[in-house]
């Protein structure tokens, strides 16, 4: 089964959930062996046998137990994380060793685009205006009613892509959605992974869950968009002559134009606009907040920048790479690299980004997803990782290296903190704002066993707090339950010997689930910045099964 075939299933067991309207729930894999004293039985939730909570809270943050476990190293068990707050600094990202070179990489990627070269991206001024949008209605319809009820057209718009180096106009496809009550709403726009297509149901769904106008958008080519799709034959990497040529421009281009189009419309507040995507639609979000100053706030998931390492590592670009009978270190990709890589966009994001991902995403690994987030200016930015889950293949390629579904417990954690994210920056609602301090991790041993310790300053009740770690470059995660308490500072010493587990290779990130009344969810789990080794370097699962055993 090819990789696009592949993506294009995952798309449909997502779609399902409506996560993010292109966002995708996944999976975690645990190791028997290896649980925490506070774990008993491993799998994550509490029992009889496991130390109780000192808050008496039950224990939330565990996820299903899974079938089997792997035979390589380090832990695996469960929980959601997210980091957040508008207002207290994330701590510097300096503390995380595999991203020292950040700004380096980001100057030389921009050094090795030609100063002759056309912009890279159309003007603002060409980009916002709404003359040329030549919106037309195609079909409106109505779901649910009082409350719940949700207006919903579908709507064609203006938008370009270039095919050696002219640019053509194209028509995109579009669902717009608008809660029940009195607008003006604020606007969401949301985008779709590779395979994907904007869908009338899930832009619905988005619409009642945020109180917010939806308009979710079909790339390029994709459902009802005019232009060259993803799925077409060099589509994606279309980058020579003209880096503008490659799907990923007219899928950002696209998005941009949606923003227009929320402009002229009279529900929205035209100025209170924020994106979100998923995969191919995270890149576009980081893509438009790097171009586009007229978003408010960016939620991508599962996508992040620095493709070259993650290429590098056995990242799964290859396999797409492949299918286009290319390869990583060609002039394509060396071009889309060095001119749309969104780590390049990073560095110039205008709004408050939520950056979303797994630990294990075959496409986007943690550090990759660590040098993205530290390439975002200010301190105003925050990253959700969330333990044992990956890019969503966890699901549907069980049993895939040891791998069990997993997206019932990460979807939970990434709806949580995507609404809390968007009622944040777009709403005046009280229970969302706020300072929410942002947890720090530490990894050091005691007696010879690993000793793990978070530390959180702020000021909401604690339900639980966890440390995850790995020894095997990321490949599973194992959770432990830190039920010790000093003022800020909460720690375990754990069952892993030093001697197995040497403190210098742990992976570690610490998790703080937080009650947050008022709020729809009522809690968030915040997450500290990942604690990577010395030249870390991720294990990736392969698209292969065969290959699973390959370190």
């Amino acid at each position: 089964m090819s990789l696009t075939l592949r993506l294009g299933l995952r798309l449909a067991l997502f779609a399902l959930l409506g996560l993010a309207g292109c966002s995708d729930p996944g999976p975690r894999t645990p190791a028997a062996d290896d649980t925490a004293p506070s774990d008993a039985n491993g799998d994550g939730a509490e029992t009889p046998g496991d130390v109780p909570h000192s808050d008496g809270v039950p224990d939330e943050d565990a996820a299903p137990p899974g079938p089997g476990d792997t035979d390589d190293t380090a832990p695996g068990d469960t929980d959601g994380s997210v980091q957040d707050t508008q207002d207290d600094a994330a701590p510097p990202v300096d503390d995380a060793s595999a991203v020292a070179d950040v700004e380096t990489e980001g100057e030389d990627a921009h050094d090795a685009v030609d100063p002759s070269d056309p912009p890279l991206w159309l003007d603002a001024a060409t980009l916002a205006d709404g003359s040329t949008l030549a919106v037309r209605e195609v079909g409106r319809s109505t779901s649910g009613i009082g409350l719940a009820r949700v207006e919903h057209r579908e709507v064609r718009y203006t938008s370009w892509q270039v095919t050696e180096g002219v640019l053509e106009p194209i028509e995109i496809e579009a669902h717009i959605a608008t809660p029940a009550g009195r607008g003006p709403f604020p606007a969401v726009v949301v985008a779709h992974g590779l395979g994907g297509r904007a869908e009338r149901d899930s832009a619905i769904l988005l619409a009642r869950r945020w109180g917010m106008v939806v308009i979710a958008y079909s790339g390029p080519g994709n459902g009802a968009s005019e232009g060259r799709g993803s799925g077409q034959a060099n589509s994606l990497w279309n980058t020579e002559p003209d880096p503008r040529g490659s799907w990923f421009w007219g899928h950002a281009t696209a998005a941009a134009r949606a923003i227009t189009l929320a402009e002229t419309l009279p529900e929205v507040r035209s100025t209170f606009v924020a994106m979100t995507g998923y995969s191919a639609g995270a890149i576009a979000t980081l893509h438009v907040n790097g171009f586009d100053t007229r978003l408010r706030a960016a939620v991508p998931i599962s996508g992040t920048g620095d493709l070259a390492n993650a290429t590098a590592a056995g990242g799964w670009q290859n396999d797409l790479l492949r299918e286009e009978s290319l390869s990583a270190d060609g002039p394509h990709f060396q071009r889309w690299l060095a001119t749309l890589d969104p780590l390049l966009q990073a560095h110039t994001a205008h709004a408050p980004t939520l950056l979303i991902n797994g630990t294990q995403d075959q496409f986007f690994p943690i550090d990759s997803t660590l040098r993205t987030f530290a390439a975002l200016p200010g301190d105003h930015h925050r990253l959700l990782l969330i333990p044992n889950w990956d890019h969503g293949q966890f699901a549907m390629l069980l049993p895939h290296c040891g791998t069990f579904d997993n997206r019932t417990y990460a979807a939970r954690r990434v709806e949580t903190a995507q609404t809390w994210w968007l009622r944040r920056h777009l709403t005046d609602l009280g229970a969302y704002h706020g300072p929410l301090a942002v947890p720090t991790v530490e990894v050091s041993s005691l007696g010879g066993f690993l000793l793990f310790s978070a530390t959180w300053a702020g000021s909401q009740s604690v339900h639980e707090v966890h440390v995850y770690a790995s020894a095997d470059r990321a490949w599973t995660f194992a959770g432990t339950r830190l039920d010790n308490r000093q003022g800020s500072r909460w720690w375990q010493l754990t069952a892993f010997p030093t001697s197995t587990f040497p403190e210098a290779n742990v992976v570690a990130l610490a998790t703080v689930r937080v009650s947050l009344p008022g709020t729809e969810a009522g809690e968030l789990w915040l997450t500290s910045l990942p604690r990577l080794p010395e030249d870390f370097v991720p294990r990736i699962r392969p698209i292969d099964p065969a290959r699973c055993g390959e370190r």
